[in-house]
């Protein structure tokens, strides 16, 4: 599963009224049949705003593990927005936090407490490339790369799936000593964390990572300039930049991938970054 957790805004006192003891049964659902999620926080608060903004009352959103539903989900359409055709399982709610509001109602966005160490760029791509890794870097580390002036919370990398690679891949993970990160709830839990072994799974693989040299964050797709579609590492190695990294050559994202990808995701922290981006693309005239 590409994205593991989805997210949805009730009022507080709703959720405070609900029977903790039971499955959340929501409006929606006696409605339209089905409960809306969204796969990402930036979504959400689109969503609060256009629907909601009027609605005075507090709110909180609760995060959703999905593959902890009993009730059937599909996506009607749209991969960004889950949809639930049943109640939500309080043991698939793992987390809830409120949302702020500015005077005049606008819903406004989420930040999570960020614990990622900050990686050693050229410590965790030596050891890709020597181990034979097939990677494209992307996000605030590829820019990074390029010459923005940013401070990624960790190396984003866009890995070839094919079963060699991946086993290059577990075998660097190994030797760097990487253990999944636990952050977001419903991505992976302590226990899972305490068994994980590497292999060629993508539930294995395409996690966050803490190694001696600082977090990794492994991806088999980077986000589109669309903000829907997903590109992969075929698709970004044509347009990717080679850089020199301590004599080893690091292909790395196009700038104007870099910021679309960004600029789609919306979140605050991508949001920041996007002068800097900018700035980079106009000097490098791509």
């Amino acid at each position: 599963m590409r994205n593991p957790v989805a997210y949805h805004l009730v009022p507080a006192e709703t959720w405070a009224a609900a029977d903790p003891g039971a499955a959340l049964r929501v409006a929606s659902l006696d409605d339209e049949g089905f409960v809306h999620l969204t796969h990402r926080m930036s979504d959400l608060v689109d969503v609060a705003n256009a629907f909601y903004r009027s609605d005075e009352r507090s709110h909180v959103v609760l995060t959703i593990a999905l593959r902890s539903l009993t009730s059937p989900w599909r996506y009607d359409g749209d991969d960004r927005y889950p949809h639930v055709y049943g109640p939500l399982d309080r043991a698939a709610i793992v987390e809830v936090r409120a949302i702020s509001r500015s005077a005049d109602g606008t819903f406004l966005p989420i930040e999570r407490p960020d614990p990622r160490r900050r990686p050693d760029i050229p410590q965790l791509v030596g050891a890709l490339v020597d181990g034979g890794v097939a990677f494209v870097v992307v996000g605030s580390a590829g820019a990074t790369l390029l010459g923005a002036d940013l401070q990624p919370g960790d190396l984003d990398v866009c890995v070839a799936t094919d079963a060699a690679n991946l086993d290059r891949l577990g075998a660097v993970l190994t030797a760097l000593g990487a253990r999944p990160r636990v952050w977001v709830p419903g991505w992976i839990t302590a226990e899972e964390v305490a068994a994980w072994r590497p292999d060629r799974a993508a539930e294995a693989l395409g996690l966050l990572f803490e190694t001696e040299h600082g977090d990794l964050d492994i991806v088999f797709s980077s986000l589109a300039p669309d903000g829907r579609g997903e590109a992969r590492y075929d698709d970004l190695l044509p347009s990717a930049i080679g850089v020199d990294v301590d004599g080893r050559t690091v292909a790395v994202a196009s700038p104007s991938h870099l910021l679309a990808s960004k600029l789609s995701a919306r979140r605050p922290k991508d949001l920041r970054a996007r002068d800097a981006l900018e700035r980079m693309i106009e000097a490098a005239g791509r």
